[in-house]
């Protein structure tokens, strides 16, 4: 379970994971270690990270359903321009 209080996790949602990231290559150590620059715990930082990488594949899931479904009517638009054009 995490210890991350709200003020933890507003600094990491202010900083984003890209910089969280970059944060947690700098330092050493196993899960129990302390995150510099944060102050945190590792296991915590990485538990966050986990979380933000799964919201993230769960909105590109959404966009990349989204984009198939626009090219599907698209393709059905063109198809239905090109048999009215034909059937004339």
């Amino acid at each position: 379970m995490s210890r991350l209080v709200d003020p933890d996790f507003d600094k990491l949602e202010k900083l984003g994971p890209d910089n969280v990231r970059q944060m947690l290559s700098k330092g050493g150590g196993g899960n129990g270690s302390i995150v510099p620059g944060l102050n945190m715990v590792q296991s915590d930082v990485l538990n966050w990270l986990s979380q933000k990488h799964k919201e993230e594949q769960a909105h590109q899931d959404r966009v990349l359903c989204w984009a198939k479904a626009a090219t599907l009517v698209g393709v059905a638009g063109a198809i239905m321009a090109f048999l009215t054009l034909i059937l004339k």
